[in-house]
């Protein structure tokens, strides 16, 4: 790697990982959290829940466990996903902040405040080692 590659790539990777880790986490945890945030308190009937279990490449298998229901609110209804929800809840009532479109359970901010943590720590970690590879090749290239 020249120079210059390296001093471009050094300036840009602050807006690689950190807005890539933004989009993500606008996609993955705002949605829940605004839902909690804007609901109204209520109580939900969980209609259903979808485990759907999948396979990458080295094997590896996982589930992600989708509900759905409804909950009363004020003189409606609100109907849909129920975001907290586990398949243990499948046909019971649980506490939820509802809008028309979407519920969220107490859970919600506590798995928000993980997954930041979390992207927070990768977002660290991925930055400080494309900084100290960058800084090396710059290095290198300064030498030569």
């Amino acid at each position: 790697m020249d120079a210059d590659t390296a001093r471009s790539a050094l300036r840009i990777t602050p807006f690689v990982v950190w807005g890539g880790l933004l989009v993500g986490w606008c996609i993955v945890v705002l949605p829940g959290l605004l839902t909690y945030a804007l609901g109204s308190p209520t109580t939900a009937t969980v209609d259903r829940c979808e485990v759907t279990v999948s396979t990458n490449n080295e094997g590896t298998t996982s589930s992600e466990t989708t509900c759905y229901g409804s909950w009363p609110l004020g003189t409606g209804r609100g109907e849909g996903r129920i975001e907290g929800g586990g398949w243990l809840n499948e046909g019971d009532r649980v506490e939820v902040r509802g809008t028309t479109w979407a519920a969220a359970t107490g859970e919600v901010p506590g798995r928000a405040l993980l997954m930041s943590g979390i992207g927070l720590g990768l977002g660290v970690i991925t930055h400080l080692i494309c900084w100290w590879s960058f800084s090396r090749e710059l290095r290198k290239a300064a030498q030569e």
